[in-house]
């Protein structure tokens, strides 16, 4: 059912990661980390069980991964556990952060609040380099 949406989306991440490391190699630069997300659609995971479409997702995604052409283990599970509120305080066309390239984003977990203030940019290099205190 996922799998050539999964398809897709893994090699996307493939080929990008390819031309990321081609150009670090010319760039000079040390990268120490690199985070890549992948976006679900909800609609997917609803039903009389939501928890079996979670599995079935999980299992997929795993098979994938861990083959040929990625070759990585995966760790962990993916579970419905969670429940959080995640609130980003911008307004398309008024806000001045995001005009800035700034993304402000609170998140309330288990009575536990966490308020981010996140720099994003396509060149990798320029988000590095900004001095957030």
């Amino acid at each position: 059912m996922f799998i050539t949406r999964i398809t897709k989306i893994l090699l996307v991440c493939v080929l990008s990661l390819v031309l990321f490391t081609t150009s670090l190699a010319n760039a000079g630069t040390v990268v120490t980390s690199r985070e890549y997300k992948l976006i679900l659609v909800p609609s997917n995971f609803n039903g009389s069980n939501p928890d079996d479409a979670v599995n079935d997702y999980w299992s997929e995604l795993q098979l994938l991964v861990e083959g040929e052409p990625i070759n990585i283990e995966m760790k962990g599970s993916l579970t419905l556990a969670k429940n959080r509120t995640v609130k980003f305080y911008d307004t398309p066309g008024t806000c001045q952060l995001k005009k800035k390239d700034l993304v402000f984003r609170e998140r309330v977990e288990n009575e536990k609040r966490e308020v981010v203030l996140k720099f994003r940019s396509p060149d990798r290099y320029i988000a590095a380099s900004l001095p957030i205190r």
